[in-house]
């Protein structure tokens, strides 16, 4: 809420090392990298998370935010 992007998106990179099978940490860093600008990796790291969370209750919403990024 900061903008303190940067420093999130390295916290989550670590995150995700550790713990690489964490669906919503793929979903948070992919938020970051949008805000960042990073389109290619915002729908990389959305991907992912649907990857990891078949079915999700936010799909469609995710979809949505990659097809717009995508544009």
């Amino acid at each position: 809420k900061q903008n303190y992007f940067a420093a999130a998106r390295e916290l989550y990179l670590r995150a995700i090392k550790e713990e690489n099978s964490n669906a919503s940490l793929h979903k948070d860093i992919g938020y970051v990298y949008k805000k960042m600008g990073q389109s290619g990796l915002a729908i990389e790291s959305f991907n992912v998370y649907l990857q990891l969370s078949p079915g999700a209750k936010d799909e469609s919403e995710i979809k949505k935010i990659i097809k717009t990024l995508s544009d």
